[in-house]
Formats: structure tokens, C-alpha cells, sequence
């Protein structure tokens, strides 16, 4: 298992540490510039991420992916997505949190 990322905290101390890939995300994590660190479901040509505000929705990448953007679907919340490799073969995510959406649109009463 990969160590949480901890140099940008060493930069800016009042930056807070990275959650780890088996930590819970709670909203209030969710702000912009925060590092979430999370496993991955490797097959043999794809990489799929569960997203930290919603673990239900995933994205899919390619294994060849180094560095995307990934948007959730339900909140619209988006994230900077790294993938690396993991010991095991497999890949590691670590996704910042990009942009936190302000207003959602919903569907007017008629």
C-alpha cells in the first residue's frame, strides 16, 4: 500500500494531510485543493476509480492514463485524477479536488 502523499503538507503547513485510500470522505473534505487518495479495480485494459463524494459511481480509465479529469455524475463535483502504479501490479488514484459546483439545476415545476 502506498504512503499518503504528505510533501504538500511540508510546504504549506496549514495545507491539510491527504486522506488515504481507505479513509471515509466526508463533504466537508471536499474542498478545493484537498488530495484523496483511492484503490482501484485494475482489469487488463481498463482502471476503474470510485469517486470520493459518491463511492457507488466510478470512472473508467485506461490502464495507459497518467493524468485526467474525472466529474462526477450525481454532484458534478470535478477532480484532477493521477493514476500510478501499485506494487501489486495494479494502479493507485490520487484525485484533488478541482472545483466544488455551487448551484445545481433542476428540472422546473410545470
Amino acid at each position: 500500500m502506498a504512503e499518503p502523499r504528505t510533501s504538500d503538507s511540508h510546504d504549506d503547513p496549514a495545507a491539510p494531510r491527504a486522506i488515504g485510500a481507505g479513509e471515509h470522505v466526508t463533504v466537508a473534505d471536499l474542498t478545493p485543493g484537498r488530495i484523496i487518495e483511492r484503490w482501484t479495480d485494475t482489469s487488463t485494459s481498463t482502471v476503474r476509480v470510485p469517486m470520493p463524494c459518491h463511492e457507488r459511481q466510478v470512472v473508467t480509465a485506461s490502464r495507459h492514463t497518467v493524468n485526467a479529469v474525472a466529474v462526477c455524475r450525481l454532484c458534478s463535483r470535478t477532480y484532477e485524477l493521477t493514476l500510478e502504479p501499485d506494487a501489486d501490479g495494479g494502479h493507485f488514484a490520487i484525485l484533488t479536488v478541482a472545483y466544488v459546483p455551487h448551484l445545481l439545476s433542476r428540472q422546473a415545476k410545470r
